[in-house]
């Protein structure tokens, strides 16, 4: 992973906080809020029909054609991202920033009522417009601007981009430079790539400066748009950059080494330029737009005037401290855990006593020590030699240390946390599993290893380890005693199981015969109800020069939920199916939001790829009751048409949602049609995958065809296991 994207996305740090702690004790992640969006109920091909009507036609004829294909792609781009749960609206972030919004465009009421504000959960400093009206504002810049005044500004900037219509020119430009230029015919990427950025700068260019003639009728302070360039330039860097101490977590019974404590970080500054890296760039570099805004400043002989804050600088510490804590959430979600640990902690610098903060910490060590335990550390960090500010200090406090260190550093913190609140069952369960894992993965014989005497300068200086004492004080509770037992059961059929995988015949012949007898009597999972999270369907025709066909895929996914309502009745299963690309004027914002936290532990779950209790396990339980039941399900059809000398359709399934579908080992199709029907079925208190299959016919996606596999698979749901023969 390269180290300024790492960055840009997942180093979000915390600034003093202004607001009373009361209000954010028993904080919860924010969540979209009703009314659901009209965006979100009309179809993806109904507003790409509506663009061709409204939008102004190109004079060209090729330039019609690019027109058309944009609207075409981004309408089902912009609807994918609308429905993939990422995005905030009618929440006091979203509202705060469209009454900025409302500000800016006051004398303007017909451009106002084009625009569409949301939020994204998104750590990077960052803010996008769309053709359509939409205005994306990422909580990392909220969570990081100095003042309302550079929020401003930086809308300003958006908006131009709508009113210009820039998503939509440089998309025709860049079909004008693929189509019409000699010299990018013979394959020379570079230079196409060189001559889009070069027209992208352009924009960018057009946008500060409208975007400034807009921000002088604003009321805003002008000089305070200055400070959006040292917000861009120092973008991956923290928001706070407060000491990390170790000492954090130190007791009578946890002591660090010395060395764990780095004694200097490096500074946060601009990176170098790159003259390679700004030819490809889309935007100018920060100094040129530093440059122009001073110079047009001058010009103009502006005096400084206005205000850094036009609603009550108290809504704005509000959301800011709401961005912040939310930030806690998404770091954790992108498995960034050593960011997410810096940003809790830095909230603690400041409420000392806040639960969330304390949480996410517990989180962020358990994510940590499991990734350390599957050797797969180095997915969720990089060097700390690549980090700027003090949160170096956390990267390299886990460098420093051992695996079982860091076993023992987790479920010491993850225990305490548990002892703290009892009541939460997301604490509790990544407590057990993590003593339970001190066992399996570090501690052969936890009774002789453990002492419980006190740990002491002159022991760490000796030992130079803290692992023998940590559970010193905790040793005789009985719920701690219980699960170290538990961890020696695990361990030992964790050891079993791989002397047995030694004798490969018999465990291959062995697991031979389990899969004959799947195939044959399907997978029998004897369940009474299950939850449909957005079915998925996708038809591909390699005939055509744009192969994916987005709206035959969405008229055949609309039928396909009906299908599976239609067919769970038929097999005496209780069906629900929640789809975000089916919302009605009957559907919920908690329908919404239920699908949204169901998506999320599903993604943790494959994303991960080990057993690991999902961040947001505490969010899903309520909706495990409101639908009776313990079973989600993901299904989908793809439908392929391919030319007679034969397909290779990788690329496209690999847009699917689920990508693990790859390693259950589909090899490439021959055939002038291929329909293939997979299916994953989860369960959510075991935190397991229970079932994942693909069907493959050689036939058109005849509607029998498709429900036949429909039915199979809830068949398999509600089957009962056969009696095995005494």
């Amino acid at each position: 992973m390269k180290t300024k994207n790492y960055l840009l996305i997942l180093l979000i740090g915390l600034t003093t906080l202004h607001v009373s702690a009361q209000d954010f004790e028993n904080y919860t992640p924010t969540k979209a809020e009703a009314p659901l969006p009209a965006d979100l109920m009309s179809s993806s091909t109904q507003k790409y029909k509506e663009a061709q009507v409204t939008g102004e036609r190109q004079k060209k004829r090729a330039d019609r054609k690019a027109q058309d294909k944009f609207f075409l792609q981004t309408n089902f781009a912009l609807d994918e991202l609308l429905g993939s749960g990422k995005l905030l609206f009618n929440d006091p972030m979203t509202k705060y920033v469209q009454r900025i919004v409302d500000n800016l465009l006051k004398n303007d009421e017909a451009l106002r009522k084009k625009i569409k504000l949301y939020m994204i959960r998104s750590a990077s400093v960052n803010a996008f417009a769309t053709d359509r009206g939409e205005i994306f504002v990422n909580v990392g810049l909220l969570a990081k601007v100095k003042n309302e005044a550079e929020l401003a500004f930086i809308l300003c900037h958006e908006l131009q981009h709508f009113v210009e219509k820039h998503n939509l020119n440089s998309f025709i430009e860049f079909s004008r430079i693929e189509r019409t230029r000699r010299d990018f015919r013979r394959d020379k990427n570079y230079e196409k790539l060189v001559a889009k950025h070069s027209y992208s700068k352009t924009l960018e260019k057009e946008a500060d400066e409208k975007g400034l003639e807009l921000f002088l009728t604003s009321g805003y302070k002008m000089k305070a748009a200055e400070g959006v360039f040292d917000l861009l330039e120092l973008a991956h860097g923290t928001y706070a950059n407060e000491k990390f101490e170790v000492s954090f977590f130190e007791n009578d019974y946890v002591q660090f080494p010395a060395i764990y404590q780095k004694s200097a970080v490096k500074p946060v500054r601009p990176y170098e330029a790159d003259s390679e890296e700004d030819k490809l760039s889309t935007h100018p570099s920060v100094d040129e737009r530093r440059e122009s805004f001073n110079k047009e400043f001058a010009s103009r002989n502006l005096k400084n005037e206005g205000k850094e804050f036009i609603q009550p600088k108290s809504a704005f510490d509000k959301v800011q401290k709401m961005a912040r804590f939310d930030l806690c959430d998404i770091l954790i979600s992108y498995r960034s855990y050593p960011a997410a640990l810096y940003h809790g902690y830095l909230i603690l610098k400041e409420n000392p006593n806040n639960s969330y903060a304390k949480k996410t910490i517990a989180k962020a060590l358990y994510g940590i020590a499991q990734y350390t335990n599957n050797d797969n550390y180095s997915d969720i960090t990089i060097s700390s030699d690549k980090v700027q500010g003090e949160i170096q200090s956390v990267f390299y406090f886990f460098e420093e240390m051992s695996k079982k260190e860091i076993n023992m550093l987790a479920a010491r913190y993850c225990w305490e946390m548990h002892q703290a609140y009892p009541n939460d069952k997301g604490i509790k369960r990544m407590a057990q599993d993590m003593i339970e894992d001190v066992v399996i993965f570090s501690i052969e014989n936890p009774d002789k290893y453990f002492k419980k005497e006190k740990v002491t300068a002159d022991v760490i200086e000796k030992e130079q380890t803290f692992a023998p004492y940590a559970f010193g004080d905790i040793m005789s509770d009985s719920t701690f005693t219980k699960w170290i037992d538990n961890g020696k059961v695990y361990r030992k059929r964790r050891e079993d199981a791989k002397k047995e995988s030694v004798d490969y015949g018999l465990s291959s012949k062995k697991n031979k015969k389990e899969r004959k007898e799947k195939e044959k009597n399907g997978a029998a999972l004897n369940k009474e109800s299950v939850v449909f999270i957005n079915p998925f369907y996708l038809k591909v025709d390699s005939r055509k020069k744009e192969a994916i066909r987005l709206i035959d895929s969405e008229e055949r996914q609309n039928k396909f939920k009906g299908w599976i309502e239609e067919l769970g009745e038929a097999a005496e299963l209780e069906t629900t199916v929640l789809d975000v690309n089916n919302i009605n004027n009957e559907t919920t914002i908690e329908d919404y939001n239920d699908i949204i936290a169901i998506n999320r532990w599903v993604d943790e779950l494959l994303t991960n790829d080990m057993y690991m209790i999902s961040s947001n396990y505490n969010e899903v339980l309520p909706i495990v009751k409101k639908y009776n039941s313990t079973t989600f399900a993901y299904t989908g059809a793809l439908s392929f048409r391919k030319k007679v000398s034969g397909f290779n359709y990788y690329i496209y399934y690999a847009l699917l949602v689920i990508p693990s579908t790859t390693a259950l080992g589909i090899n490439s199709l021959r055939g002038s049609y291929e329909c293939v029907h997979f299916s994953f079925v989860f369960d959510f208190e075991n935190n397991s995958i229970i079932h994942k299959e693909v069907n493959t016919t050689k036939q058109k996606d005849r509607d029998g065809v498709i429900k036949s596999n429909i039915y199979w698979l809830l068949h398999q749901i509600k089957q009962k296991p056969k009696q095995k023969k005494k």
